[in-house]
């Protein structure tokens, strides 16, 4: 009996070394490019999308495949996914180009096995099924390789997402800081996409890249990915922030055991030799509740426009020494802190003797603002330029403050010179000082008699006096409807936001027609990718940073428009995914494209009012 467990321990002994040498040998082909196929669901009806993706681990710079053709199946090229790859405890990056699959028909279909070579290497794919029933007969869940139901409970408790904010009692514009984070305990994760965040009432700007690191919670280690980003309300009172939802795959193994060398062996192995399986997660964060407070009435000096922020005021002008009627070029910086997006231009206290134009931004930086506001002085007599005030409310003070240039001195000479005649009077004889009054009854002789009028011509019976009378009634109309459409700006948010739209895409597309013109493919897709967001959000009032390839469907179907321009804006955001993975795979051909759809939709868009 004794020899029996000491030969038992024995081989135990051996195999656990060799095991472990296995181990060491892991990390040396750990880096391999793998490629795989997945889809979000096997069993579905005709009609019905598909997701299919194209995985490729530990790599990040592989272009898009193009599928090819199988009867009874519409693909179409959806863009990247951001990955993100947990593997025992290390994180990798990798990337999945998604294709969109719509059924037509009937059947089982079969995607692949897929071919191609990168950096004269060779990859081949497994090949998965779909199967395709009619309407109405599909499972309600897709068919895998176990249980997802087992599946997801086993995951329970080990990925989730928290969202947390830096304040929960804010000012309206007061811009704070989101953190969302997800916690990965001992689990194999990729496709870990960007939260999407409901904000209903608020402004998000889009999340920055995420932070990677570990975590100590409740006694247990975590992988932690986080995003942070910086929001603002834009309307007062107790808004609801979240939940914050992520999309991400989870590797599991399905156990095959075998009874060689005990099942208790391969327990503690965790069955390295399993079968790997896919499972899509989308994983919601609870909701948070904020308090939005209104700006306080008592204090508000007569500068106040909206500003938020901890702000200071640099003041400087150009010439200071000129004639009157000359511009004077004043440059007002607004450095610090807040939300930029609410600062206004400043304002000047005293006008008296100075025609002004009115201030334009000229650049927009994270913590500064530059206007230009061009003055005239009028007079010689003016010594110093008026004073700049901008107010503003701190947050962190709870109180308005004021910010105050200051006076910079002025020197104006006269428009034209004079020149001074100096006569000698010195030889001149004294003349006689007195005068002598004319009478009265001389009539100087009218060399001119004037222009005639017949008796009984009557004022109102004069043509030009009539046309006077209607040339002021259509000036107090247009008065009157510049006053109304003004009203409508002041009030109507989403109106005057629809106006703004064409502005700022003309803007930006100037800007991005540099960037081709000058082939810098990055910074012309992040033009193009504003140039989305901004105009989208004006022209359907809604916040610029939703702005995504999700939510165009919705918006075409609400507002009745064409489905092709939904279809030319979605390909301009995916153009834009591909600028972040596959620049080398982006030419000016395509750049030319993509600017082509986008003025081609913003001019269906500004052609169809609704």
């Amino acid at each position: 009996m004794k020899n029996k467990n000491f030969k038992y321990y024995d081989i135990r002994l051996v195999v656990w070394t060799m095991a472990f040498i296995c181990l060491l040998a892991v990390p040396i082909f750990a880096k391999d490019m793998t490629f795989g196929v997945s889809l979000d669901r096997d069993h579905v009806e005709v009609g019905d999308m598909v997701q299919a993706g194209l995985v490729f681990e530990n790599t990040q710079s592989v272009p898009a495949l193009q599928l090819p053709e199988i009867p009874g199946l519409k693909t179409q090229y959806i863009g990247p996914s951001t990955q993100m790859t947990n593997v025992n405890g290390q994180m990798s990056s990798s990337v999945t180009h998604r294709y969109r699959i719509v059924p037509m028909q009937t059947g089982t279909f079969t995607l692949g096995p897929f071919s191609f070579s990168y950096n004269n290497d060779n990859y081949s794919s497994a090949a998965v099924d779909l199967v395709v029933m009619d309407r109405g007969q599909a499972p309600l869940q897709s068919s895998t390789n176990s249980s997802p139901a087992r599946q997801n409970d086993d995951i329970d408790g080990r990925m989730f997402v928290t969202l947390s904010s830096q304040k929960t009692k804010v000012y309206i514009n007061e811009p704070f800081e989101i953190t969302v984070k997800m916690y990965i305990n001992q689990l194999s994760v990729r496709g870990i996409d960007y939260p999407i965040v409901n904000a209903q009432g608020l402004v998000l700007e889009p999340f920055g890249q995420p932070r990677q690191y570990r975590e100590q919670l409740a006694g247990k280690l975590h992988d932690v990915v986080e995003f942070k980003t910086i929001a603002y309300a834009s309307q007062q009172g107790d808004l609801t922030l979240g939940p914050a939802k992520m999309n991400a795959k989870v590797i599991t193994r399905q156990k095959e055991r075998s009874g060689f060398l005990g099942s208790d062996f391969f327990d503690d192995f965790g069955d390295m030799f399993g079968r790997a399986n896919i499972i899509p997660m989308n994983v919601s964060s609870p909701e948070l509740s904020l308090n939005v407070l209104p700006f306080p009435d008592k204090d508000k000096p007569k500068e106040f426009s909206g500003a938020v922020g901890s702000f200071k005021l640099e003041v400087s002008a150009a010439p200071l020494e000129l004639k009157a009627g000359d511009p004077i070029t004043l440059k007002m910086t607004i450095n610090g802190s807040g939300n930029f997006d609410s600062v206004q231009s400043p304002v000047l206290s005293s006008l008296s003797g100075f025609k002004t134009y009115n201030s334009e931004a000229q650049e927009t930086t994270d913590n500064a603002k530059v206007f230009e506001q061009v003055i005239i002085p009028q007079k010689t007599d003016i010594k110093n330029l008026p004073t700049v005030k901008f107010g503003f409310f701190d947050p962190q003070q709870q109180a308005y403050r004021t910010e105050t240039s200051q006076p910079i001195g002025l020197k104006v000479l006269p428009s034209d010179e004079k020149v001074a005649v100096i006569i000698d009077t010195a030889k001149q004889a004294p003349t006689n000082t007195s005068t002598r009054v004319l009478g009265q009854d001389i009539i100087y002789i009218k060399e001119n008699i004037g222009k005639l009028r017949p008796r009984g011509a009557f004022l109102y019976k004069d043509k030009k006096f009539r046309i006077l009378n209607i040339f002021w009634l259509f000036l107090f109309l247009a008065a009157y409807f510049f006053q109304l459409r003004k009203e409508r700006l002041t009030h109507d948010i989403g109106y005057a936001r629809k106006l703004r739209a064409p502005k700022v895409a003309r803007i930006k597309i100037q800007k991005a027609k540099q960037y081709l013109a000058q082939n810098r493919t990055e910074l012309f897709y992040e033009q193009i990718f504003k140039t989305l967001q901004e105009y989208l959000g004006h022209r359907f009032n809604r916040p610029s940073a939703g702005m995504t390839a999700e939510v165009i469907e919705e918006l075409i179907d609400a507002h009745g428009l064409d489905h092709q321009v939904a279809e030319k804006l979605k390909d301009c955001f995916t153009q834009c995914d591909m600028a972040r993975y596959a620049t080398a795979d982006l030419d000016q051909n395509k750049m030319r494209n993509t600017l082509f759809m986008l003025e081609q939709a913003i001019d269906y868009l500004e052609t169809f009012k609704k």
